[in-house]
């Protein structure tokens, strides 16, 4: 009956092993609390503690002279090639001066990057007041 005695031993770890990995996920997730985000048709946004990331794809070959991205502390709008990707009231306030915005990527990767800074860290619960 040598062989058994181990084989329990062995799965006594593993589940030891298992619990300590789901308590430290846990801590790690009780930490890093998922903070809101969302995403649409033509575009995704995610936020850190101090700012708001909007990622829009956009067709390849677009350059920055077919972007508008115009930023108030209250209100955004992005257009592509002239059509509206979003507009609206922000559902918190930003600063203009620290917010920016970049494209990236070549081909079916190319994105532009909307980069809004918080006027407070506070979490945002969705990009938009109607959402």
């Amino acid at each position: 009956g040598q062989a058994n005695s181990n084989a329990s031993t062995m799965n006594l770890k593993n589940m030891l092993m298992q619990q300590q990995v789901q308590a430290a996920a846990q801590a790690a997730g009780r930490k890093k609390k998922k903070l809101p985000e969302g995403s649409h048709d033509k575009y995704k946004w995610t936020q850190s503690e101090d700012e708001v990331e909007i990622v829009v794809p956009i067709p390849p070959g677009c350059s920055s002279k077919d972007v508008v991205v115009k930023m108030k502390s209250k209100t955004i709008s992005v257009e592509v090639k002239g059509e509206v990707i979003l507009e609206g009231s922000l559902s918190n306030v930003i600063h203009t001066d620290g917010s920016t915005w970049s494209l990236s990527g070549d081909g079916s990767e190319r994105a532009l990057s909307v980069m809004l800074e918080k006027a407070r860290e506070v979490t945002w619960s969705s990009l938009l007041k109607d959402d």
